[in-house]
């Protein structure tokens, strides 16, 4: 389907040609040919009210809108501006515009304060304001500083911009400003609409085109340029009663209960996303105690613990536990045992590695080693995947570039580390092995050899090893201690609700009560983790006594859970430890949902279940919109009537269900105003079901009219 807003139907002006004439049946012929589904005519400072109502009264199959193309004096030059009117105005239309018996249509020229005065006549529900704009016969189309001087002018009044290719369009549309070409159609034999914009869905009313046209965006993807859409074939027992079209955008189901709408969402919708590989959440109402559950521990599921991290602190805290220093060797009388018997067993003279000696201490250890390889790949690996995230935004070669060297650097630091590894494994087991030759020969031989090393060295590094790993703890752990926030919406009258996640690590301050650790182990985990903070060079005079009374059975895992707790609260304003009311459960399992846009689909039973009607109009329906604008794919099944209609849905689908009878769907719109059977040719008024599946039928809708006073 095409739309046109700008014909002409007479030779009004000396240069208009003849062809632009046309009768009545004849432009109703043109218009079903070329499937037109909304059009305008309009003549060179002139309205036909007489020609309008006459192509009116033949009922077309599409939507006529009357209209003008206005000859305007502006300071800044001569400009010409269509303006478009609502059907049902076409009386005052005629007198505000053309109310001229006598006008000169060559000569007459409307300045663009009168204009501006005649628009404001109407409200901005009722005319729509269509200026030549840029390369549109560019002696008379307005550029960008009078563009925004009209809008200025006429906020809150549609302004729809008028360029002279489609291609232009696309670039105007593309920046959220809404354009449409027209055909400004010269010879009426040659009219074709190849080069008009098509619009995916039929409107029949002025009020609906005015309501899509003044969301921009979405009127652009989905009504313009389409949106995505997918169909899913549905049954009745093994017979298939047809498609359901549903798409990127948001989609109603409605009808009574036990019409046939929950088993639809949840045996056909839902398993037709999830078998496309989509990410999908199914929100119940009438589940909401169930459904809050399972939404605060989603968020607290997002929120997750760096393993290699915990694993690291682990393997350090096994090693710290376990440190002691053995009392040092006396050098001095093993060196005068080692001169005083080396001469008298001719013997062990001849054993070169009795005399040996091999002082070479590593500057690190294997688990420091472990350690820093695993942090310097996360590192890398970060940088690998922001490189990822941003391939749409660079350029191939870079891109691919900058990844080949990251693997290139991953593959050099961890050959270098692999070095330092056997040089730690070297040394460790050339002094063992050096060690334990030794004491063999001394104990077959009943002498003593010549030490090895004074140990002073030796014992240098492992005192930095383990001042070291204590460092690496105290870090890790404060690493560890993470937090994050989340977004669960509004609640009526208090404000944003929001939910911290946060993994809590013991500090010697904490206090079993009010606390999420354990009572029977937290005094005794509080002096150990004391004891990791306080640690210094001093401590290890009485070192092998350093945890005395603190660590007996300890297992190092059991620890670290212990002392490492995952907990969340919940604020509202000031209040930051905020407890939900039944009811205000039942609200944020709702608005969580609107506020987060990981999803691909959203599905909604009863999504009004709980909620106002005010709540629903002031918060929920725009955070549905704001969904829609960012691509998803919404399902609404509702009894709403608010939801139905102000959330402008690209599909409705009405649920009938009867055992007797396959005609259980029906598709379709409220622009149309038609839904039309999936199994049959049998087709109902949107407005009349939703009257009364939505309403509660036509007399109790006049009843809230009457009561509430409106006409």
């Amino acid at each position: 389907m095409k739309i046109d807003l700008h014909t002409h139907t007479k030779k009004t002006k000396e240069g208009d040609s003849k062809n632009r004439n046309i009768g009545a049946l004849d432009f109703i012929e043109k218009m079903q040919q070329n499937n037109i589904a909304i059009c305008a005519i309009t003549n060179h400072n002139h309205f036909d009210l007489q020609q309008f109502n006459e192509i009116e009264n033949e009922e077309p199959e599409f939507l006529l809108l009357p209209g003008i193309e206005l000859d305007i004096d502006h300071e800044e030059g001569h400009y010409h501006f269509i303006i478009i009117c609502n059907p049902s105005r076409a009386k005052e239309f005629k007198k505000t515009f053309d109310n001229d018996n006598d006008r000169n249509y060559n000569t007459y020229n409307l300045p663009y304060r009168d204009l501006i005065r005649k628009v404001k006549e109407f409200d901005v529900e009722d005319v729509i304001v269509f200026p030549h704009f840029g390369n549109k016969d560019k002696k008379r189309a307005i550029d960008t500083d009078t563009k925004n001087q009209l809008k200025t002018d006429l906020e809150g009044y549609l302004v729809i911009l008028e360029p002279g290719k489609l291609h232009t369009m696309g670039i105007i549309n593309a920046h959220e400003e809404l354009s449409l070409v027209g055909s400004d159609v010269h010879d009426w034999s040659t009219y074709s609409s190849d080069y008009l914009p098509e619009i995916k869905f039929k409107i029949n009313k002025f009020e609906d085109f005015i309501q899509l046209a003044n969301h921009t965006p979405m009127f652009i993807r989905n009504y313009l340029n389409g949106t995505d859409s997918y169909n899913l074939e549905v049954k009745n027992g093994s017979t298939n009663i047809g498609g359901i079209e549903l798409y990127r955008d948001i989609n109603i189901l409605f009808g009574e209960k036990g019409s046939g709408k929950t088993y639809l969402l949840e045996e056909y919708i839902q398993p037709y996303f999830q078998d496309l590989g989509l990410n999908l959440v199914h929100h119940a109402g009438k589940y909401y105690m169930d459904n809050y559950n399972e939404l605060i521990n989603s968020f607290k599921d997002k929120v997750t613990i760096d393993h290699e991290k915990f694993e690291s602190a682990s393997n350090d805290l096994e090693s710290i536990f376990k440190y002691s220093e053995r009392k040092p060797d006396n050098i001095i009388s093993q060196l005068f045992k080692y001169h005083k018997n080396q001469t008298n067993n001719k013997k062990v003279q001849k054993i070169n590695k009795f005399t040996s000696k091999y002082n070479k201490s590593p500057s690190t250890d294997a688990e420091s080693i472990k350690a820093e390889i695993s942090d310097n790949i996360k590192k890398l690996d970060d940088a690998y995947s922001i490189n990822i995230s941003l391939e749409d935004y660079r350029d191939k070669q870079n891109f691919c570039a900058f990844n080949k060297e990251l693997q290139i650097l991953k593959k050099d630091m961890i050959e270098k580390r692999m070095e330092d590894f056997k040089e730690v494994f070297r040394v460790e087991r050339t002094e063992k092995f050096l060690h334990e030759l030794k004491n063999s020969i001394n104990r077959q031989t009943g002498t003593t050899s010549r030490p090895n090393t004074i140990g002073f060295s030796s014992l240098v590094n492992q005192r930095l090893r383990r001042l070291q790993k204590n460092e690496r703890i105290k870090n890790t752990l404060n690493d560890l201690n993470k937090r994050e926030e989340f977004l669960l919406g509004e609640l009526p009258m208090k404000g944003k609700v929001k939910l911290s996640v946060r993994y809590q690590v013991l500090t010697p301050e904490d206090k079993a009560y009010n606390s999420p650790f354990r009572q029977n182990t937290i005094k005794n985990n509080r002096d150990i983790i004391e004891k990791i903070n306080d640690f210094n060079i001093s401590n290890f005079k009485n070192i092998n006594k350093y945890f005395e009374g603190l660590i007996d059975g300890i297992n190092t895992q059991d620890f670290m859970n212990d002392v490492i707790k995952k907990t969340h609260s919940m604020s509202v304003g000031d209040n930051i430890n905020y407890n939900p009311s039944e009811g205000e459960k039942a609200i944020l399992t709702v608005t969580a949902l609107l506020e987060d846009n990981s999803y691909d689909v959203y599905l909604f039973d009863e999504l009004e279940r709980g909620l106002g009607q005010k709540y629903l109009s002031d918060y929920v329906i725009p955070k549905l919109k704001r969904l829609r604008d960012n691509g998803k794919i919404i399902i609404v099944s509702t009894h709403n009537s608010n939801l139905a209609v102000n959330t402008l849905p690209s599909q409705t689908i009405y649920c009938d269900f009867s055992p007797e009878s396959n005609e259980i769907y029906y598709v379709g719109n409220m622009y149309a105003n038609e839904l039309k059977c999936t199994y049959s040719d049998k087709i109902v008024k949107w407005n009349h079901t939703a009257l009364v599946h939505l309403e509660g039928t036509k007399t109790m809708f006049k009843v809230r009219r009457n009561t509430f006073g409106i006409n």
